[in-house]
């Protein structure tokens, strides 16, 4: 038996998870190009100290999942950023998430009393490698420019996973006879945005972990990101997209991510029927941490506009802690939040399933 379920079954069925980096950096002071960029910059102490605060708030909130600060670090954006030099912008994002990772295990181990929880490794989509936030610009189910992997094929999905899964291992470049004993818990695939970086996910975990020998050490999720009820952001099904993970061995947990509150409920009951239908792997478990519904506006401001989230009808009225009991209801193990949700949203929500159980 793995961590993640040990866990929940010890919480009576439910997890907490932490909010959204990005938006507690922002409460910190940090501009919004320093909070994105925040993981690639821990030698800064004024970085390394905001970073710090913001677990920090997380765990005080209760969280029994805290996520470490890697979700947008990769080869792929380093080497934009190491003059096109692929070594230099290898190491540059092995370094990066590896620090990131022993920075949240630090504080962990410094500020939990009793049980401590679980550290997940966050792994962002192949989007957020392209310049200019491109991981939201298949967001709008609306957009006649979405493209399956962002317009690249399988194999640099592949090759872009796994490089970050090695790292956050700490395999060396050339591999290892050696087993490998990993220092978190397990490893969070989120905003995935279709059905071939789902596939990518798989055939690299599969590799990994039977190369690795790191089944029942190791937990992952795959959370999509929808911008409708049938559709994840670039435009195929739900439930194929689900239907892509269900047998997957390693993948412990489906779910939603970065998705507008009010979607999740109907979501969750679409991939808890389709893993019902199509998964031979019993136990597998549903996790949802939706965005605040608010929208991020990926272009320059107008005039008039102080900021880049713009808030919709759809938001009101659905908070964690408003939408938790149905989550539940509907079998979700892991609850959380993702951009715009603090650990004030986070402790409130710790607050509402106490007073379900």
């Amino acid at each position: 038996m793995r961590g993640l379920q040990d866990r929940i079954r010890a919480r009576l069925g439910i997890a907490i998870l932490d909010g959204g980096m990005g938006t507690g950096l922002g409460e910190q002071g940090l501009s919004e190009a320093e909070a994105w960029t925040a993981g690639w910059h821990l030698d800064d102490p004024r970085i390394e100290t905001a970073v710090v605060r913001v677990y920090e708030g997380f765990l005080a909130a209760g969280v029994d999942i805290l996520t470490a600060n890697t979700y947008n670090i990769s080869g792929a954006s380093a080497r934009r950023a190491a003059d096109h030099q692929p070594r230099n912008g290898d190491n540059l994002a092995r370094r990066a998430i590896r620090q990131n990772i022993e920075l949240a295990r630090r504080v962990i181990e410094r500020r939990t009393e009793g049980e401590a929880p679980l550290l997940a490794v966050s792994l962002g989509s192949f989007g957020t490698a392209i310049p200019g936030r491109g991981e939201t610009a298949n967001r709008e189910s609306d957009n006649p420019h979405r493209i399956a992997g962002y317009g690249v094929d399988l194999a640099v999905l592949e090759t872009f996973h796994r490089e970050r899964i090695l790292a956050a291992l700490q395999v060396p470049p050339h591999g290892t006879e050696e087993m490998i004993a990993p220092d978190f818990d397990l490893f969070a695939f989120e905003t995935i945005p279709d059905r071939l970086e789902a596939l990518a996910i798989v055939n690299v975990l599969r590799d990994v972990f039977e190369r690795y020998r790191l089944h029942d050490r190791l937990d992952a999720w795959v959370s999509f990101t929808c911008p409708d009820v049938y559709t994840v952001d670039n435009g195929d099904l739900f439930t194929d997209c689900v239907r892509t993970v269900a047998n997957s061995r390693e993948i412990t947990a489906v779910g939603i991510n970065c998705t507008a509150p009010h979607l999740v409920s109907a979501l969750l009951s679409e991939a808890s029927s389709t893993l019902r239908a199509f998964s031979d792997v019993p136990g597998k478990l549903l996790v949802c941490y939706p965005n605040s519904g608010e929208r991020y506006l990926a272009r320059k401001l107008r005039e008039g506009e102080a900021g880049h989230w713009e808030s919709s009808d759809s938001s009101v009225g659905s908070t964690l802690s408003d939408c938790a009991g149905d989550w539940i209801a509907l079998g979700c193990s892991v609850i959380g939040g993702c951009c715009r949700i603090t650990a004030r949203e986070i402790g409130e929500l710790r607050v509402k399933i106490q007073a379900l159980d």
